[in-house]
């Protein structure tokens, strides 16, 4: 019964917002493989060969080392981490690939990751940075602009932008660098590809 009810929530997600269901269930997926090599939940980041390969590192971004800007977005340091960046790429996703499609909004996530990763190489290349945050806080911009296009309050969305500036102001072991990167990447990718959904008669609901 909880197996049949389960099935069917994430068939109606996935029928909802793929893109969104994807990325989650990959960024899942790798997780647990993180959890398989280092046969820790909490550490899993520790004697895996993803996470060496992975994790976002200056000194080891030469030659194919560019491939850490994507990669790290993919990676998370604990169960938490995971569900806090799994539940905004959920709650900002589908809205987002609602109005742009699954392609653009797939598009936007992996730029604004990529906006994330390449700012913290030029501001804190030593600081080895893995979680999606960057690229969540660029949805976070495009859900604010795509929330003036629909003329929606932006009481709650800003509010929640601030909040999140602030936690990486005060808290310890946060990329403050790359969910600023992040930011700003999402606020170019806002303005751009809202106003080509609007060119193109974008969806309004």
């Amino acid at each position: 019964m909880v197996h049949t009810e389960v099935m069917n929530a994430l068939k109606r997600a996935y029928g909802q917002a793929p893109a969104t269901a994807v990325l989650c269930a990959l960024t899942i997926l790798i997780y647990l493989l993180t959890v398989v090599e280092s046969r820790s939940i909490e550490h899993n980041l520790s004697d895996s060969w993803i996470a060496d390969h992975w994790t976002l590192y200056g000194p080891y971004s030469h030659g194919l080392g560019w491939l850490r800007m994507v990669g790290t977005v993919f990676l998370h340091s604990g169960p938490t981490h995971l569900a806090l960046n799994m539940f905004m790429l959920f709650f900002f996703g589908r809205e987002i690939e609602h109005y742009l499609g699954s392609g653009r909004f797939t598009l936007a996530y992996i730029v604004s990751g990529i906006g994330a990763s390449a700012t913290v190489l030029l501001m804190d290349p030593l600081a080895p940075t893995v979680g999606a945050s960057g690229a969540v806080y660029g949805l976070m911009a495009i859900f604010v602009a795509m929330s003036y296009r629909l003329r929606r309050d932006l009481t709650a969305p800003l509010i929640l932008i601030a909040v999140n500036v602030g936690y990486s102001l005060l808290m310890d072991g946060v990329s403050l660098w790359g969910h600023l990167g992040g930011l700003l990447t999402g606020c170019v990718l806002g303005i751009v590809l809202v106003i080509a959904q609007t060119t193109r008669g974008g969806k309004r609901g």
